[in-house]
């Protein structure tokens, strides 16, 4: 088990700083952003004074949640839809009291940035295996449009354009997150989406009960893994059981694809063996299958999302024959 040490972690979110600055991006002064570019920095201060890690979660989620940002955009930076990340990349200028980046921690319900940012999120990662990848504007947005969307070309198949439709939702309800899944559904099949194929994804991150996650105590990762498991499972769980197929049918009839891509990310502690106490970020993805249907290409598109999301530790752009890290 490896793990990125606090000063790795402050040197790339550093590198990341850089790139917004050559970008003539700069994080609005006493902004809550501007605190999550500077918490790695202040964990590693408070963990060089005390010689102990503060027992402060926000302050780990907020470090944890910017290195990881900090990373997967880092390794898409050469990409050449890069540049058209600026609009989104602005974002990280926002200034209002509740306007948060990170995503391993609840957020404000009006935090309409961080919904943006985890589009952004999730086209840094489809860039490393999909084509023409573009992100819905983050402000001249009608609302009604994919949040992202990108060519694939599968092997053996051909090449179409897919949407996501990303919905960050803040209920344990099942009703009100089907309701989301039903509105991502629409934008998929609208007139407007220029898309062949789409598929709904939902980010649970202002679901989850993180204060139970924190106070876990977890002796190994799969032990943390399964704890954060079992908290998806519990959120999609209330919005299938007892739902009946024809509530599904109809989502699922045009171009989006039968399968709802849920995501989530926690801070948890991991107690090891030698007695140390090690914070780590938890990224885990699942894919539900509401009506037992099969698609390759959507379920493909869905294990490399995840595994983008896993492995993009370092914010090291990939080479011919050298994937990201």
């Amino acid at each position: 088990m490896s793990f990125t040490s606090f000063e790795d972690a402050d040197d790339i979110v550093d590198r990341f700083i850089n790139l917004l600055h050559s970008l003539g991006i700069h994080p609005a002064v006493g902004s809550k952003i501007e605190n999550e570019f500077l918490s790695p920095l202040q964990l590693l201060e408070s963990t060089r004074n005390l010689g102990a890690l503060a027992a402060n979660p926000e302050l780990l989620a907020d470090a944890g949640g910017m290195y990881d940002f900090a990373a997967k955009l880092l390794a898409a930076e050469t990409q050449p839809e890069f540049k058209s990340f600026v609009p989104h990349l602005k974002l990280f200028e926002a200034g209002a009291a509740f306007a948060t980046a990170v995503q391993p921690k609840k957020g404000d319900i009006r935090d309409d940035v961080n919904r943006k940012l985890a589009e952004l999120y999730l086209g840094a990662l489809a860039i490393h295996f999909a084509f023409d990848v573009e992100l819905d504007h983050p402000v001249m947005s009608k609302g009604d449009n994919p949040d992202v969307m990108f060519k694939v070309e599968p092997d053996g198949l051909p090449a179409s354009r897919w949407a996501l439709a990303i919905k960050t939702v803040s209920t344990r309800a099942g009703q009100t997150i089907f309701e989301n899944i039903q509105k991502a559904a629409k934008q998929i099949d609208a007139t407007a989406c220029p898309a062949d194929r789409g598929m709904v994804v939902i980010n649970l991150k202002n679901s989850l009960q993180h204060d139970q996650l924190w106070k876990g105590i977890y002796a190994s990762l799969d032990a943390a893994q399964a704890a954060l498991g079992r908290q998806m499972d519990e959120l999609i769980a209330a919005v299938e059981t007892g739902r009946p197929a024809s509530d599904w049918e109809p989502l699922f009839a045009h171009r989006a694809a039968p399968l709802v891509f849920y995501f989530a990310q926690a801070v948890i502690r991991l107690y090891l063996p030698d007695g140390k106490d090690v914070p780590t970020i938890l990224k885990m993805a699942k894919l539900a299958n509401p009506l037992g249907r099969q698609d390759p290409v959507a379920q493909t598109i869905a294990l490399q999302l995840n595994e983008g999301m896993q492995t993009i530790l370092r914010g090291i752009p990939g080479a011919p024959g050298q994937e990201p890290a």
